[in-house]
């Protein structure tokens, strides 16, 4: 509950803040770091702007509940995905904003990730 309530508030911050940017702004290309705080909880997201100014559609990135060691070692870490993804929409025009979850990339150290957290229910009852 307090994990929607928390990806609801940020996506109405992130549709609501103007979005008007400049060229001079997003000089470098890359993201910037966006942080929502729920106690205990902070989570991270990277943020993508098209250049120019304008209010812009915007995508929420919702990245899913979590890879395993194998997994990650195997695709890669979520970052790569962000980085992949959050320029291309950029360039077409749209804010792009990808969100960390628990456990996982920027947000690694705010508890365990789904994935460990279902592996150890079921390995403690079945």
């Amino acid at each position: 509950m307090m994990t929607k309530l928390c990806v609801f508030i940020l996506s109405a911050l992130v549709l609501s803040s103007g979005l008007a940017t400049t060229a001079a702004d997003h000089a470098s290309g890359g993201p910037e770091t966006v942080v929502s705080h729920n106690a205990p909880v902070t989570l991270y997201a990277l943020l993508w702007r098209p250049q120019g100014r304008g209010r812009f559609p915007a995508i929420l990135f919702n990245h899913g509940s979590g890879r395993t060691r194998e997994e990650l070692e195997r695709l890669g870490p979520y970052e790569w995905q962000a980085n992949v993804l959050g320029p291309v929409f950029a360039r077409y025009g749209y804010v792009f904003l990808y969100l960390f979850r628990r456990g996982v990339g920027l947000s690694a150290d705010q508890g365990a990730n789904a994935i460990d957290m279902m592996n150890s229910e079921l390995a403690a009852h079945g």
